[in-house]
């Protein structure tokens, strides 16, 4: 065979080959286009802490029904073991589509999170629908968590310590409630005490044992205007000096002081001490006039005493000065890396929308977030205290709880109250410095 018909017969191989892996591609390629893959509904992942799936699952059945594409997984996990499930499941990319976050927690979270889509929900809408502290959700314009409810500390008032101390008016201010500037002392009238031991207490003040005590500290250091941290939230402020019209006053300093006075048998407020025990108990056992608590306080205490007779006003005032309220809650939030944000988003809008947080707040007896829906359950003053309701940047939350309580555990030792606050505000120095750090 000569070279010329070699070549040939090889070129008119390599051509029929090339047409056969053309068709077959061709082939393949519509064959896959005619069975597209079957992906079922779209499965949106929910994690939250505290509520069981009985207070949504009216709501997530009704959603359910309404867009039967998509399936909501709901888990309830502890809140002990909350959030390092969260960051780990994150970490791993593993993570819940939704979940709540409290808004102490906020600012380290920003960055895990898919803000609310600019064209179904403007940010001014939002904050004339939702009270004011639902602002701390907002960063650089958008918004990055929805809440539920909300919760600000009230005062639990004793009905029958009250009637049986003739205490006439519930104290609406600090100084009514010690007997300044002319007050009737309401310590006075209803501390019972037999040796270092209250057989009844006016207020549940001072010390540790006072559930969310660093919260109500805290609350008294806002009341008296204390700037907690600087503006870029890398220094504690709480222990600085502050100029009040023209004079340098120690505002945080004062706050503990006065926190603290109420567990110190040196002052004259003294009313409560480690013997009193823990505040919720002492209070549904009738040995307390005044407790501080959040809305949620009420269940525990309904359950320890169902026939209690108390009801719960708002928090007092320093007198004088604008109100200044405590604010405390979790917002429902999207995961960056969910891959069904859009769709999350819209569950979240449902579940925050009027009728479905009546129906929230209802089952769990909590405070509405929205302006358009009543609280019930007497949490009236609760909700009307959100309109002047704030919180502080705390960096890490746990740790700045311990923070607070070993300053006021070592201001009822004897140490000076200035150097308690300062070791206080250099240790948070570090934890925000800390965090900084590793944000950048």
């Amino acid at each position: 065979m000569n070279r010329r018909l070699i070549f040939i017969v090889v070129g008119v191989g390599l051509l029929v080959l090339l047409v056969a892996w053309i068709a077959l591609a061709a082939f393949g390629g519509k064959k896959q286009q005619a069975a597209p893959k079957d992906t079922g509904p779209t499965v949106l992942r929910y994690w939250r802490v505290f509520d069981d799936t009985d207070k949504y699952q009216q709501q997530i059945d009704d959603y359910q029904a309404a867009h039967p594409n998509v399936q909501i997984e709901y888990r309830k996990l502890t809140f002990q073991e909350y959030e390092r499930a969260l960051i780990d499941a994150l970490a791993d990319g593993r993570g819940p589509d939704i979940f709540a976050v409290h808004n102490t927690w906020l600012p380290r979270y920003f960055d895990r999170i898919s803000p609310v889509p600019e064209d179904t929900y403007k940010t001014v809408d939002y904050e004339r629908d939702f009270y004011p502290p639902a602002r701390e959700t907002v960063k650089d314009g958008r918004i990055y968590g929805l809440p539920l409810s909300m919760d600000t500390i009230g005062m639990y008032v004793n009905d029958n310590i009250e009637s049986d101390a003739a205490v006439e008016q519930t104290p609406a201010t600090w100084e009514q409630l010690i007997g300044k500037d002319g007050n009737p002392n309401v310590l006075r009238q209803i501390n019972r005490r037999q040796g270092d031991t209250f057989t009844r207490s006016a207020v549940a003040l001072g010390d540790n044992n006072v559930s969310r005590g660093q919260d109500i500290l805290a609350l008294i250091m806002l009341q008296n205007r204390t700037k907690m941290t600087n503006d870029e939230h890398t220094q504690a402020t709480f222990n600085l000096t502050q100029d009040v019209e023209g004079q340098q006053k120690p505002l945080g300093r004062i706050g503990l002081e006065f926190y603290t006075s109420f567990a110190d048998p040196r002052t004259p407020n003294y009313s409560w001490n480690s013997r009193s025990g823990n505040s919720v108990r002492a209070f549904a056992q009738n040995k307390v006039g005044y407790f501080f608590g959040y809305a949620y306080h009420a269940l525990e205490i309904d359950r320890l005493n169902p026939d209690l007779q108390y009801q719960i006003e708002k928090v007092p005032q320093i007198q004088g000065t604008s109100p200044v309220n405590y604010a405390s809650f979790w917002a429902e939030t999207v995961s960056k890396d969910s891959q069904h944000a859009e769709e999350a988003w819209k569950f979240i809008r449902y579940l925050t929308d009027t009728d479905s947080m009546y129906a929230y707040t209802e089952a769990t007896r909590s405070v509405p977030a929205r302006k358009d829906v009543s609280a019930s359950g007497g949490l009236d003053a609760l909700q009307e205290q959100l309109e002047t309701a704030r919180s502080w940047y705390k960096g890490d939350p746990e740790k700045a709880d311990r923070i607070f309580a070993r300053m006021v555990e070592s201001v009822l030792r004897g140490e000076r109250p200035q150097n308690a606050i300062d070791r206080g505000a250099n240790d948070l120095t570090d934890v925000l410095r800390k965090l900084k750090e590793q944000e950048s």
